[in-house]
């Protein structure tokens, strides 16, 4: 039976603790550079410093994960790619994107029309916009799949280190049925 450890704390000071090479695989929802309700703990910087703090945390698990492994990173519809970014500047390598997809939520939009009606109350002008809005509400969060890199073939790898292949058919859905 696999053995599963939650650690609380600072990610890049938790990873330190870890053995080089000891870990399978990562998956990880670090903040998305969002500012969101004003959190300090989702306001990193500008987007380059953004891109550097993921390629800090992402140099950790390149270091703890063993070759083959992969590293599973949530990412908001609008930073993604600097998240993708830093974990490649890391050393791994990028091998696809997942999307996560839901309906719940709401957009944290700027409502055009109740702000006019603040500025010239009940006008023409604000029933015009109304409806309108400054943001999408996003019903997915990508995922990137990466890697960490190995030398010779995947099937050495594999036979050596136990890592490197995905279960494909284990998440087929099958056709025909119902689904709820």
């Amino acid at each position: 039976m696999s053995i599963i450890t939650l650690k609380h704390g600072d990610v890049v000071e938790q990873l330190k603790l870890l053995e080089d090479d000891s870990i399978d695989a990562i998956i990880t929802d670090p903040p998305y550079n969002l500012n969101f309700m004003g959190k300090k703990w989702d306001n990193i910087g500008a987007p380059l410093e953004f891109q550097e703090w993921c390629s800090s945390w992402a140099t950790e698990c390149l270091r703890v994960l063993r070759k083959g492994g992969y590293l599973l990173s949530f990412g908001g519809t609008r930073t993604f790619h600097r998240t993708a970014s830093g974990i490649e500047d890391a050393g791994f390598v990028i091998k696809d994107c997942l999307s996560w997809n839901y309906g719940s939520g709401f957009p944290k939009s700027h409502n055009i029309s109740k702000a006019i009606d603040k500025k010239a109350p009940a006008t023409a002008e604000s029933t015009r916009w109304d409806g309108y809005g400054t943001a999408l509400k996003p019903a997915w969060e990508p995922i990137i799949l990466a890697q960490k890199p190995f030398k010779g073939t995947i099937v050495n790898n594999v036979l050596t280190q136990g890592l490197g292949g995905m279960n494909i058919d284990a998440t087929r859905i099958k056709g025909g049925g119902t689904y709820e």
